[in-house]
């Protein structure tokens, strides 16, 4: 069974957007350097405890993504061409889908526990033209975030068919 914790459009800015908590009074810091330290891919970093940090194609602009939860492991879409999967540990039942600086957050209602995350990237070497509309995502570009219950001993690349992947995972992964 699959349950939709999230389905729609976000805002990106700096390429990037988070599963976060929104506790002020939380002092780790997310940045881009320390959620990728000692794994292997370079798209979803997952070395902050309960937060993940998720790279995608466009500068800035919107992104179409789904956030789902799994009973079990789902199977892989293989239409998608870069798929991550890092372990996940959900250390409070409060997590956000948030864009950069939480300028805007969505709840996700993701039961606490330990997880297996896989991150699915489609067509994310494309990009905004000059007179494209930059608040609606790219025709064909979308992101797929999937959870299920277990833990991984290490992170790992699925797939990798992209440029953008590529560069992702040699510049903040160990590849």
């Amino acid at each position: 069974m699959t349950k939709v914790l999230f389905s729609g459009n976000i805002d990106i800015f700096y390429g990037q957007f988070y599963i976060d908590v929104l506790d002020s009074e939380d002092d780790d810091y997310l940045d881009m350097e320390s959620a990728f330290e000692k794994q292997n891919n370079g798209l979803c970093g997952a070395c902050h405890k309960g937060k993940l940090f998720f790279v995608v194609g466009p500068q800035d602009g919107a992104a179409k993504v789904t956030v789902e939860l799994h009973e079990s492991e789902p199977n892989l879409i293989d239409s998608f061409d870069d798929i991550v999967e890092c372990s996940f540990l959900a250390n409070t039942n409060d997590l956000h889908l948030c864009e950069w600086a939480h300028e805007a957050t969505h709840n996700l209602n993701l039961p606490s526990g330990e997880y297996i995350v896989r991150y699915s990237a489609k067509k994310i070497d494309m990009d905004y033209g000059e007179d494209d509309d930059w608040e609606t995502p790219i025709e064909g570009q979308e992101y797929i975030i999937q959870f299920w219950p277990g833990k991984l001993p290490s992170d790992k690349i699925l797939q990798t068919n992209t440029t953008v992947g590529q560069y992702w995972h040699k510049e903040m992964g160990s590849q």
